[in-house]
């Protein structure tokens, strides 16, 4: 678990023993500071409420805020879900949209965040997968993956899925 632990400096404190004079310290003291609130680009999430990390696919479940500001969830690839903290300045809320400079970028990252905007663009529309290769550029097996684990698709049937908008499933 990636929780972040305060630890305080450890006090000596001296114990009189017949026939020796040992030092005995002290544990030191744990405290856990967790905010189980925070705003991401200027929208409110509370514990429960799923984010986008950038450059991590998956869902993830925001949960607490720890004392240095790395946000803590739970989430990852289906199948692979763990605790996992990241930097607040990558999570974003469920509606985020990434730069333009990013949806140009002809890496496989690039792919997925112009593929995310296209799919921002036809909610509630169903496609067969077919037709959501050709759209994502990626192949037909990649393609099938990445929409069983998005927040974006649902699926309806063996071979169509559904646009959704995940602001309003929440």
């Amino acid at each position: 678990m990636a929780t972040k632990k305060k630890t305080t400096t450890k006090k000596k404190k001296a114990v009189s023993v017949p026939n020796n004079n040992a030092v005995v310290t002290e544990e030191p003291k744990i405290e856990f500071i967790r905010i189980p609130a925070t705003e991401l680009d200027g929208v409110r999430i509370e514990e429960g409420q799923k984010i986008l990390v950038e450059d991590e696919p998956g869902n993830y479940t925001f949960k607490y805020v720890d004392k240095n500001g790395d946000v803590t969830c739970w989430g990852g690839l289906s199948g692979n879900e763990m605790w996992r903290s990241f930097r607040a300045s990558r999570c974003h809320p469920p509606t985020w949209a990434p730069s333009s400079a990013t949806e140009q970028m002809s890496s496989r990252a690039g792919k997925y965040a112009a593929f995310e905007t296209w799919a921002r663009s036809h909610d509630g529309e169903q496609f067969t997968t077919e037709q959501l290769v050709e759209v994502s550029g990626f192949s037909h097996q990649t393609t099938l993956k990445y929409l069983s684990d998005s927040l974006f698709f649902m699926k309806v049937k063996k071979g169509l899925w559904e646009v959704r908008n995940i602001a309003e499933r929440e």
